[in-house]
Parts: structure tokens; C-alpha cells; sequence
């Protein structure tokens, strides 16, 4: 989970009162207290600084269809060495059921998942996996990672994404939808040979102008100056989203 904060903490620790925003967590009920996270990281300086937290481990009793969740990808069900239609993954998940972990599956049902699964491998984090199901007697959850749609991400959200594709212009992000999402190489913070398929990038913004027919992302921050697609970046960025991915 990524923190905005009006002060910078101290490592692992947050005062309820510096935390802006956080679907995780609500600022009135923390007000006056002070909440202790591992922290993993802490991007920027002064007033713009995130911190990224690990956040504790999740009661399966609180768990709710539609919720978000990340794990990493433990063994696929699969008489086969390739996966195909039908074929489960397993993954762990940082949620228990009475002091016992809970396992969450993911079934390759549709042409996303295989697309998603084939940039991933036993021990690969996923992230943006959508709770459909929950069986509290079998300690199971049931995930997809591509359920969304692209038309319904809004500006300023903010995105965590796995990398799909790779080419000069951008990437294109595997964000929790049926299609992936393009980040032009102007937007990202390094140049896209130092991205690597199957990685996990977080702080994608999410921006969209009247020019454009579908959402693209910004690493880091909201883009500075939103400028109009045109000639051949049109070709390969809006078009190959709809046709290609």
C-alpha cells in the first residue's frame, strides 16, 4: 500500500494525523494514534514523499468479494508443462483463518490470464487480484487478476501494475483489467530497458485527455504536461491497445 504523508516518518512508523490517503485504512478512526507498519521503502523527499508499507496479515473473516489483494504465485495445477484454459495457480496469500494460512486460487479461465500468465513463474509477486469467492471451510479464495476494464480507470487513480510488454515507445502494464494499459517511455521514471517483464511497478497514475479514446499511465506522479498522441505514436500506443494486447 502506497502513503501520502504531510511529514516524513520515522522508518515503520505512521501518525494516523499525517495519512491523506489509503483505501486500507480510515484516518477518523486512527486519529490521535499511532499505527506501526514494516515499511519497505520510502520514495521522495519533503512534502511529495510516499512510503511504501507491507501491510499485516489479513483475517479471512474480513475479507469481502471485490476486495484487492497481492500474493505471490506458489504451483500451477497443470498436467502439462505449458498452461492452458482450465489450469489453476495457487497463491500465497499474507491472510489467515484462524491462525492458518489461507490459500488463494487463480483459474486461467479467459485470453488475459494466459497473456498475464505467460510473463509470470512459480515464486513471480501478482498483484491487483480481485476476490470473487470466499469458502471459509475449504480456507480458500478465489482471485482474478483481469477483471476489470480499461474504460472504467479514472484520472489521478492511482495503479500498481505488472509488466506485460516491452517496446521502445512504452509499456504496457498489466493493471487488474482485461487489457493492458500502455505507459508511453516519456512517463516512466527510467528508460524501459531497466524494466523487465513479469516486474511489479508501482505509482501508476492513471490520466486521460479529450484527445485520447482510452486511459494511459504516468510513473510516478501525475504527468507535468499531457501531450496529444499523434502520427505514429498513435499507431502503436491507443490502436495496439484495442487491436494487438
Amino acid at each position: 500500500v502506497m502513503v501520502e504523508l504531510q511529514e516524513i516518518p520515522c522508518l515503520g512508523i505512521i501518525k494516523s494525523s499525517s495519512i491523506i490517503a489509503c483505501k486500507e485504512m480510515d484516518p477518523a478512526k486512527l486519529e490521535g494514534h499511532v499505527t506501526t507498519f514494516p515499511t519497505t521503502n520510502i520514495l521522495g523527499i519533503g512534502l511529495s514523499a510516499f512510503v511504501e508499507l507491507r501491510m499485516p496479515t489479513i483475517a479471512l473473516e474480513r475479507l469481502q468479494t471485490g476486495d484487492m489483494l497481492e500474493g505471490m504465485l506458489d504451483r500451477l495445477l497443470s498436467d502439462k508443462r505449458q498452461a492452458n484454459l482450465g489450469d489453476e495457480w495457487i497463491i500465497h496469500l499474507n491472510c489467515e483463518h484462524r491462525r492458518q494460512s489461507v490459500e488463494g486460487r487463480w483459474r486461467l479461465e479467459t485470453p488475459a490470464d494466459l497473456r498475464l500468465n505467460r510473463v509470470l513463474r512459480k515464486g513471480s509477486r501478482i498483484c491487483n487480484l480481485k476476490v470473487l469467492s470466499i469458502d471459509p471451510t475449504q480456507k480458500r479464495v478465489q482471485l482474478s487478476p483481469t477483471e476489470g476494464e480499461v474504460v472504467q480507470l479514472q484520472n489521478n487513480q492511482v495503479l500498481q501494475g505488472i509488466v506485460g510488454k516491452i517496446f521502445e515507445y512504452g509499456i504496457f502494464f498489466e493493471v487488474g483489467c482485461r487489457k493492458r494499459v500502455l505507459c508511453r517511455s516519456c512517463h516512466l521514471l527510467r528508460p524501459v530497458d531497466e524494466y523487465s517483464e513479469g516486474q511489479v511497478v508501482r505509482r501508476l497514475f492513471v490520466f486521460q485527455t479529450s484527445a485520447m479514446s482510452l486511459p494511459q499511465l504516468c510513473e510516478g506522479g501525475a504527468p507535468a504536461r499531457l501531450q496529444p498522441l499523434g502520427g505514429a505514436m498513435e499507431a502503436f500506443g491507443v490502436e495496439e491497445q484495442v487491436s494487438l494486447l
